[in-house]
């Protein structure tokens, strides 16, 4: 019977309350990693969305950077005697055979869509900025504005997206 009694008083384990608070500290844990989960994508899809609106404007530079420097200053169309001088906005178009046209209209020539950079249908509204003769004669501005939109995992203030715009200045001249 001594050996009986001997088992019971060396038996132990957990109480119930220590099984509890493990239990908390636990959920606690998790809830952790589940918000940073959630924030890592959230960052995730929005470098994502830089990353492509950082290549369509690096796309639609490189293919300026390529026409004839006349036609890129001639998409300035404001009066060259103002100061300060504003330059030209172009609103890109979201579809090719708009974008085809615009460019025939604005005087930059006629382009087939294999001619074009591929950077239709990225979810990014695109512009330029043209101010030509600036900031020296025979030298021309062009600012290229990306604008982003990154949709929210968390919709905290009834919005359920965020724009972002990604600029990239350079500069054309006629001595390349």
């Amino acid at each position: 019977m001594d050996s009986m009694m001997l088992l019971k008083d060396n038996e132990t384990g957990f109480s119930i309350m220590e099984v509890m608070i493990a239990i908390v500290v636990l959920v606690v844990g998790l809830l952790g990693v589940a918000a940073m989960q959630t924030k890592a994508m959230q960052c995730n899809m929005s470098a994502g969305r830089y990353t492509a609106g950082s290549a369509l404007g690096e796309a639609w530079m490189e293919w300026l950077m390529n026409q004839p420097y006349d036609k890129v200053a001639a998409l300035d169309v404001n009066n060259l005697g103002s100061v300060p001088r504003e330059p030209t906005e172009r609103q890109l178009p979201a579809d090719t055979a708009t974008l085809i046209q615009e460019f025939h209209d604005w005087g930059l020539g006629t382009f087939s869509a294999a001619q074009l950079p591929n950077a239709i249908g990225r979810g990014c509204n695109t512009r330029w900025l043209i101010t030509a003769n600036s900031p020296v004669e025979n030298t021309t501005t062009v600012e290229i504005e990306t604008t982003v939109t990154i949709a929210r995992l968390e919709k905290t203030d009834n919005q359920s997206a965020m724009s972002k715009p990604l600029a990239l200045r350079f500069m054309v001249s006629p001595h390349r």
